[in-house]
């Protein structure tokens, strides 16, 4: 049974991440920062098992890789879990900045570090690294979360130039509006405000986490084993690059 790690898996695109390599028979190590229903779901699974991260926490990245990096020599590696943070660019701390980039870049790259070794050593490997349009064309709320996913897809991009001949693909995904916990508060309650908020998306709707779940499904497969380096747009027509 081929093994998989998804950081995030107890909500929104993480769960459906993790409920579509489930249904595909992969063995999934799914990890969390709290707990919710769906994760206790989950739970019952027996080709499930789950752990606790804390990103921001070097400590708590290490737990993860000795206790099933190390010994589980994952096939695929989804870097999901992340943080945002609504605030002025002015008003943004040096601690603003630490904890965004050790939460949404520094902890991908931990974990990069630590499997790319055993999927090259079996010349097979994924790692899917989801990102965001924010990381695309930048941000006005959250500048420094848009600049931590820059970072993301830049290192997509590196490490698919260094591990592609090993047969080991690097690709990222970047939503656009999906319909998460995350989303509902970008969302105006005014009728009108939401009227328009809708026709700024020429979809005229919000992604549904199972369609990033379907591309992840698609890029872990052995049919797309000569895309790699790339960053795979789910935006409804939001932003073309």
């Amino acid at each position: 049974m081929r093994k998989a790690v998804v950081t995030g898996c107890n909500r929104g695109i993480g769960l459906a991440i993790t409920k579509r390599l489930l249904k595909d028979d992969y063995e999934v190590y799914g990890t969390y920062r709290s707990i919710t229903q769906e994760l206790e779901g989950l739970q019952k699974l027996k080709n499930f098992k789950s752990f606790k991260l804390e990103l921001d926490r070097s400590d708590s990245i290490d737990r993860l890789i000795e206790e099933v990096i190390t010994p589980e020599k994952p096939d695929v590696l989804v870097n999901n879990a992340g943080m945002a943070q609504r605030k002025p660019f002015l008003s943004l701390t040096a601690t603003d900045w630490q904890i965004m980039f050790e939460t949404n870049f520094f902890s991908a790259v931990r974990l990069c570090q630590a499997v790319l070794p055993f999927m090259v050593e079996k010349r097979s490997g994924r790692v899917i690294n989801i990102v965001s349009i924010g990381g695309q064309w930048g941000g006005i709320h959250q500048v420094h979360y848009a600049a931590a996913k820059a970072s993301l897809i830049n290192l997509t991009k590196s490490l698919a130039k260094l591990f592609s001949r090993e047969n080991v693909t690097v690709n990222a995904i970047a939503p656009g509006s999906i319909d998460t916990e995350m989303i509902q508060g970008e969302i105006p309650t005014d009728p009108e405000l939401k009227k328009n908020f809708f026709k700024t998306i020429p979809a005229g709707r919000l992604g549904k986490p199972s369609e990033i779940a379907d591309l992840v499904g698609f890029l872990v497969s052995d049919q797309a084993g000569y895309i790699t380096g790339q960053t795979i747009g789910i935006n409804g027509g939001v932003y073309f690059e």
